[in-house]
């Protein structure tokens, strides 16, 4: 299973160490964010029981991640993905609507060093990560329809200047 913390530098880079992975998290002149999908979905829009399975994954996932904030649509599915660790974390769940999107993402560039957890859907996921690639053309196109095991991890000090990596969790 992937754990952020203990073992980041395995699933990352070979190259880098736990710590120097850690200390990076702790540098204020960037933001860190993690985005994903939520989970596995049933023919109701709700979380499936395997969706229900991948969710209780995450405290343990970020175990080693004390968020300063974490968003989510308000649609059940992501709700239901973001509060295991909203529960975990003793943090509340903020909404954000998609065509809004972009605003947050200058909002929260505004404050740094902050660790920040985003749940959304096929189209937003890849939306937010153009946002922060600033690119002519978008590189992120929407997930697929099975794509629900996707987590992205972006080191951003300004729209624009962003790192982002691609895990499967």
């Amino acid at each position: 299973m992937l754990v952020f913390g203990d073992g980041f530098v395995q699933k990352l880079r070979q190259k880098r160490s736990v710590q120097n992975e850690i200390l990076r998290m702790k540098d204020t002149t960037y933001n860190y964010f993690f985005l994903l999908r939520h989970a596995e979905k049933d023919s109701l829009g709700n979380l499936s029981a395997t969706g229900h399975a991948r969710v209780a994954q995450l405290p343990q996932i970020f175990q080693n991640i004390k968020f300063d904030r974490i968003f989510s649509t308000d649609v059940s599915r992501t709700k239901a993905t973001a509060m295991t660790v909203c529960e975990a974390q003793k943090k509340p769940l903020e909404l954000y609507k998609k065509e809004h999107q972009k605003a947050l993402m200058e909002q929260l560039m505004q404050k740094r060093g902050q660790k920040i957890l985003i749940v959304g859907h096929s189209n937003t996921i890849p939306s937010l990560l153009n946002v922060f690639k600033k690119a002519e053309k978008p590189d992120f196109q929407q997930l697929g329809d099975n794509e629900f095991d996707k987590l992205f991890y972006v080191r951003s000090s300004a729209i624009g200047q962003s790192e982002i990596e691609v895990f499967e969790y």
